[in-house]
C-alpha cells in the first residue's frame, strides 16, 4: 500500500506542475497578443467604418475611410462615461509618447483639445504638435454615453498616419469624472487600418506583464508545488532507510522550490516599486497593500526557518512547527488573492484579456486544491500516523534536520 501511494503521489505531483506550465502557456497567449477584428457597417451615413475598442464599459470609434488623396481623418469617439473621454494616436502601442486628443461636456460647454502625451501623469499633458477642427463634443445623460468628434491631419503630429496601412494605432481611455485624475478604464492599444476598416488589438509585453508573470510562476508553481512535495512525497514504510531517502527528497525538493519562490516575489516586489516611479503606471492602493503585506509575511516565515529550534520536545520546537507551515499557507492564500486583484486592476487589459486571465487564474487554483484533496483521500490516517511514530522513533531523522539549517 506505501509503495502504491508513493507512486500515485508521485504521479500526481508531476501531473500537477505540467498543469501548472500549460496554464502559463495561458498567461502568456492573452499577454502577448489578442487580435480581434470588429469591422461592421451598421452606421450612420456619413461615416463609412466603426471599431469597437472595449466592452463594459463600451468605447467605440466611427470613422470616414480614407483614400490615396486624403489628408485628413475625421472621426468620433464614443464612450459610455459621463466624464472625459481621450483617444491617442502612437506608432509605438503606447500612451506615452500619443498624440492625444480628450474632450468632455460639462454644464453646457463642450471642451476638446488636443495634447503631447509624455507621462502616464496629468503633468505629462504637454502642447500638441498637431491641431484639431470641426470638434464636437456631446453627452447624453439617459444613455451615459459622451462623444467627442473632430478632424486632425494625417501628416501632423509626432505619429503621422499612413492612409492605408496598419500604422495607425489607437488608444483610448475613460475618466470617472470630468476631473483629470487617472482614468477607470484603458484598453490595449489597437493597430487600425484607416482604408479598409480592419482593426486589431495588440498589446507589448511590458513591466506590468512581467510582474504579473513572477506572480504567477510563485504562487502558482513553486510555493504550491513546495508545500506538496513537503507534505505528500515521503510514504512511510517498514524500509526506513528508503522512507530516510524520500524524506531527504522531499526537504530538498521543498527548499529549493520555496528558495525559487522567494526570489521570484522578490524580483516581482522590485518591478512593482519600479512601476511605482514618477511617470508610471500605479496599481490600485488594495492590490498594492496587500502585495507588502505578503512580502513582508513570508520574508519573515523564509528567514526564522534559517533559525529554526533543534528539533525535540521543546516548546520553541513546537511554536515553529505550527507557525511555520501556518505562515506558508497563509501567504499562498493571500498571494492567490493578491494576484486576482492585480489582473481585475489592471487598466492595460481590456475586459476579453481580463476575463481570459481570470478563468486561467481560477483554474490553476482549482487544480491545486483538487490535487490536494486527491492526495489528502489517499492518505489515508493510518499512514499519517506511521509517519509521525516513524518520525519519532528514528534518530536519523533528528541529525540530519540538525545538521541542515537551510528553510523547511
Amino acid at each position: 500500500i506505501n509503495a502504491e501511494y508513493m507512486g500515485i503521489s508521485g504521479v500526481l505531483v508531476f501531473l500537477f506542475v505540467l498543469e501548472m506550465f500549460r496554464l502559463l502557456l495561458l498567461v502568456l497567449f492573452f499577454c502577448f497578443v489578442s487580435a480581434l477584428d470588429f469591422s461592421g457597417s451598421d452606421l450612420p451615413t456619413t461615416y463609412n467604418f466603426k471599431t469597437q475598442l472595449n466592452s463594459g464599459p463600451d468605447v467605440w470609434i466611427y470613422w470616414q475611410g480614407t483614400n490615396a488623396s486624403s489628408t485628413t481623418l475625421t472621426l468620433v469617439l464614443r464612450s459610455q462615461t459621463l466624464g472625459w473621454t481621450a483617444i491617442g494616436f502612437n506608432t509605438g502601442f503606447q500612451m506615452v509618447g500619443s498624440d492625444a486628443v480628450l474632450g468632455y461636456y460639462s454644464s453646457g460647454t463642450q471642451y476638446i483639445s488636443p495634447y503631447a502625451l509624455t507621462a502616464q501623469t496629468t503633468a505629462g499633458l504637454s502642447a500638441a504638435s498637431f491641431a484639431v477642427s470641426n470638434t464636437v463634443v456631446q453627452e447624453d445623460s439617459s444613455t451615459g454615453i459622451t462623444s467627442v468628434g473632430f478632424m486632425r491631419s494625417l501628416s501632423a503630429g509626432q505619429n503621422p498616419l499612413v492612409y492605408d496601412g496598419s500604422t495607425g494605432v489607437v488608444f483610448a481611455a475613460i475618466g470617472g469624472s470630468d476631473a483629470l485624475v487617472q482614468h477607470t478604464t484603458t484598453t490595449v492599444s489597437y493597430s487600425v487600418n484607416w482604408f479598409t476598416g480592419s482593426a486589431q488589438s495588440v498589446h507589448s509585453f511590458d513591466t506590468v506583464d512581467l510582474h504579473q508573470l513572477l506572480a504567477w510562476l510563485a504562487f502558482g508553481v513553486a510555493f504550491p508545488a513546495a508545500i506538496l512535495f513537503k507534505r505528500y512525497w515521503a510514504s512511510p514504510s517498514d524500509d526506513k532507510e528508503r522512507y530516510l531517502a524520500q524524506k531527504e527528497t522531499a526537504f530538498q525538493l521543498h527548499v529549493a522550490l520555496h528558495s525559487l519562490g522567494v526570489c521570484l516575489l522578490l524580483a516581482t516586489f522590485i518591478l512593482a516599486f519600479y512601476m511605482k516611479r514618477p511617470g508610471s503606471a500605479v496599481y490600485q492602493q488594495q492590490h498594492m497593500g496587500l502585495g507588502i503585506s505578503v512580502f513582508s509575511i513570508l520574508l519573515f516565515q523564509y528567514l526564522s526557518s534559517f533559525f529554526r529550534p533543534d528539533p525535540g520536545p521543546t516548546l520553541a520546537r513546537k511554536i515553529f512547527e505550527i507557525l511555520h507551515p501556518l505562515l506558508g499557507v497563509s501567504v499562498l492564500v493571500m498571494g492567490w488573492v493578491n494576484v486576482f486583484l492585480g489582473i481585475q486592476q489592471n487598466i492595460n487589459y481590456n475586459t476579453t484579456t481580463r476575463n481570459g486571465l481570470t478563468a486561467g487564474w481560477g483554474a490553476l487554483i482549482a487544480t491545486v486544491l483538487l490535487l490536494v484533496a486527491i492526495l489528502e483521500a489517499i492518505r489515508s490516517p493510518t499512514t499519517a500516523h506511521s509517519k509521525t511514530e516513524t518520525d519519532k522513533n528514528d534518530v536519523t531523522v533528528v541529525d540530519v534536520d540538525m545538521v541542515q539549517k537551510s528553510p523547511s
